[in-house]
């Protein structure tokens, strides 16, 4: 058996510059996730990086049940693939007008 697993990596330790708020969008390279506590600038906290999340999205944006999300600059979930990152795909439609969207997030690895 394998002993070089170091873990699950669903849920990942990061450390940032700035307070991070809980269940807000984090980005750190290629790496996304939602942030599971609060924390201030310059300490530890974790993300998952996997499941389904209630996620902040472009309000003008129209979001059917399938679409890819992608995370924009503000890491709000947009339809709108130009320069965003995929994060994941809609679980639940969120027309626009609505602040949020049901996000199921996928792991990945860019180059």
């Amino acid at each position: 058996m394998a002993k070089n697993k170091v873990q699950k990596g669903s849920v990942l330790t990061m450390v940032h510059t700035a307070a991070v708020t809980a269940g807000s969008l984090f980005q750190k390279g290629a790496i996304i996730g939602v942030v599971l506590d609060s924390a201030p600038a310059n300490t530890e906290f974790q993300i998952a990086t996997e499941e389904v999340w209630e996620l902040d999205k472009v309000t003008a944006d129209n979001l059917g049940v399938g679409d890819t999300a992608y995370a924009d600059n503000t890491l709000f979930i947009t339809s709108d693939a130009t320069d965003n990152p995929a994060v994941g795909y809609v679980v639940e439609a969120a027309g626009a007008g609505t602040d949020t969207v049901k996000v199921r997030l996928l792991p990945k690895a860019t180059a």
